[in-house]
């Protein structure tokens, strides 16, 4: 390698430890995750301005919700968007029970999000909910919030989130241990979680004790 190369290679690489950097403490925190079904299919016919509106709409209804349970927005990927809530430690049931609060209300938004989409010619939305719990890094750059999070949950919640029928919340096995205890929600094992977990981590669907 020329000396000119390994410059060029040097910079890269500060560039990069600018542009995101990891914090060597993890924390112990929920993660939520939100996946429109099927959206590329869909909005690949519409018209873009059409487009735009469709996924607009879908994801400011969702940081809305998330933001008003105090959840901290990462990021969205078009169709589906990150969000996590920061533990205050404790371990209290109001915490998870928050969590799960935030996440039911979000699928309870889902006929006031059609009713958005029909007022502009757009077609229905469904999506999946996946929640966890368990230690992630905080990546961020230093002038700026939070940018991005990495870590078990959040793979955990990447792929249980498949397992998900429209309209079904999931939750993995560390935060059922710690909200089992509720009165608000009850909680069944996902018959399908051996095809992801390989019987090494369980998942559970979970519904409101009053629905």
């Amino acid at each position: 390698m020329s000396s000119e190369q390994l410059l060029h290679k040097l910079r890269e690489s500060k560039q990069l430890q600018f542009l995101l950097e990891y914090s060597d403490v993890p924390e112990t925190n929920a993660v939520c995750f939100i996946d429109l079904i099927n959206s590329t299919e869909i909005a690949s016919s519409m018209p873009s301005e059409k487009m735009v509106k469709y996924y607009e709409i879908f994801l400011n209804s969702i940081a809305q919700i998330a933001e008003s349970f105090n959840a901290n927005i990462i990021k969205n990927l078009g169709d589906s968007i990150l969000f996590y809530f920061q533990d205050n430690k404790k371990k209290e049931l109001l915490f998870f029970e928050n969590c799960m609060d935030c996440c039911m209300a979000i699928m309870n938004k889902k006929s006031e999000i059609n009713s958005k989409m029909k007022k502009e010619g757009l077609p229905n939305v469904n999506f999946r909910v996946s929640v966890d719990y368990g230690e992630i890094l905080l990546g961020k750059i230093s002038t700026s919030y939070v940018d991005d999070i990495i870590g078990e949950p959040v793979d955990r919640c990447y792929d249980m989130n498949h397992l998900g029928m429209p309209d079904e919340l999931v939750t993995g096995e560390k935060l059922y241990n710690e909200i089992s205890s509720s009165k608000k929600y009850t909680f069944s094992k996902h018959k399908e979680s051996n095809k992801i977990f390989n019987g090494e981590y369980e998942v559970y669907s979970v519904k409101k004790e009053d629905s």
